[in-house]
């Protein structure tokens, strides 16, 4: 299925996560402490032919603040929790329900300062040339063999890293985030991507406020 850029006006191939959304969404919200993420991840959806990096950098920043926040609040719940389960579980999957609803039926009046961008005929060019890349069969099938490659090598280094470095969660989410960030790195400038303006101040932002993050629960769950 494919999708036409009003900007742009070029149909967009949708990725894996466009087409696994209802999946990834059901998966976030059950396991309740990455149900943060749902929220992130659809605000994206939702976003995802807005251009102009100046809004994702502070979308970024509002994402880490809503995380922040969120795992607060579902720490306390941890924390203050009484004999009555069933009740506190109600609780929070009814609290997550209710920022999910508000999300999807308000969440396009949020922040939108920056959404409507109309780009310089160069930026323009590098938006078609980004997305003409991305729509390219050869150039999805090599990010599939990439991402497969390295989701292997990735394992093994965490491997590596649980059984060497066990008791330092911390420098585990360090090592993790640099691992996925130099991958990143190499597949940006292996397909050519980093031509608009602002491209690695972006995925910057969103690798410290946004992937760093549930990194680090992740390796806490995992370590403890």
């Amino acid at each position: 299925m494919r999708e036409k850029d009003p900007l742009t006006k070029v149909y967009v191939e949708e990725g894996f996560f466009e087409k696994s959304i209802f999946v990834i969404d059901k998966f976030l919200f059950f396991t309740i402490i990455f149900a943060p993420y749902m929220m992130v991840l659809n605000d994206i959806y939702l976003n995802k032919l807005v251009h102009n990096n100046v809004f994702w950098i502070k979308r970024a920043k509002i994402y880490f603040i809503f995380i922040l926040l969120m795992y607060l609040i579902l720490w306390a719940v941890y924390y203050f929790r009484t004999e009555y389960a069933l009740m506190t579980l109600v609780f929070v999957y009814g609290f997550l329900y209710l920022i999910w609803k508000l999300q999807l039926n308000y969440g396009h009046l949020f922040a939108t300062e920056g959404k409507e961008y109309t780009p310089t005929e160069e930026e323009l060019k590098n938006i078609i040339a980004i997305q003409n890349i991305d729509n390219d069969a050869e150039n999805r099938k090599n990010k599939i063999k990439f991402r497969t490659i390295f989701a292997v090598f990735f394992v093994l280094a965490y491997i590596f890293i649980f059984n060497v470095m066990y008791q330092f969660h911390y420098l585990a989410s360090i090592l993790s985030l640099f691992l996925i960030a130099g991958y990143d790195y190499y597949e940006q400038k292996y397909f050519k991507r980093d031509k608009t303006e602002l491209f690695w101040k972006k995925r910057v932002m969103f690798y410290v406020l946004v992937l760093s993050p549930i990194l680090v629960v992740l390796n806490f769950i995992i370590y403890n």
